[in-house]
């Protein structure tokens, strides 16, 4: 009888070990973005421009950027084409993938802007969520800068 209460206590030991061993949920945290990028258009049309850039002192999104554009509007009178599109973001930690819209590009002096929300992610970047604003101008060969990339990007961590 003995043994057999000894087993039973040793078996629902273990069974509440596992219940308070079970997976460790990860705490999300919120990281606030600064940073500036320079880059080219690869590839324009009518109906769709393509870019690629480095993105500079951004810690966490410090990495290389894609990005498939395709305007949504243009205004002959000023001169403003409006654009949405997604942009996709490398970096040692993963990938980061942002919807981009509300872009406004100025053709008349090569200023530009757009707000992004991310829609998908890898390695770190799984689960992410936040999003950018980029802020630029494209220069008449093609290349641009990024002088201002803000906002902020959640991830979770162990």
């Amino acid at each position: 009888m003995r043994k057999l209460r000894t087993t039973l206590l040793a078996l629902a030991s273990l069974a509440v070990g596992v219940v308070f061993a079970g997976p460790a949920w990860g705490e999300t945290v919120c990281i606030p973005i600064n940073a500036k990028g320079e880059g080219r258009i690869t590839s324009q049309t009518l109906t769709e421009t393509d870019t690629e850039s480095r993105i500079k002192g951004g810690g966490i999104i410090h990495g290389t950027t894609t990005a498939q554009l395709f305007p949504t509007g243009f205004d002959p009178a000023t001169g403003i084409e409006t654009f949405q599109g997604s942009l996709v973001l490398t970096t040692k930690h993963g990938t980061l993938t942002l919807f981009v819209f509300n872009g406004v590009f100025d053709t008349l002096t090569g200023e530009f802007s757009n707000d992004s929300q991310v829609v998908d992610g890898t390695g770190r970047f799984d689960g992410a969520s936040g999003g950018l604003f980029f802020h630029g101008f494209v220069a008449a060969d093609g290349t641009f800068t990024d002088d201002e990339i803000t906002g902020e990007i959640c991830v979770e961590v162990p």
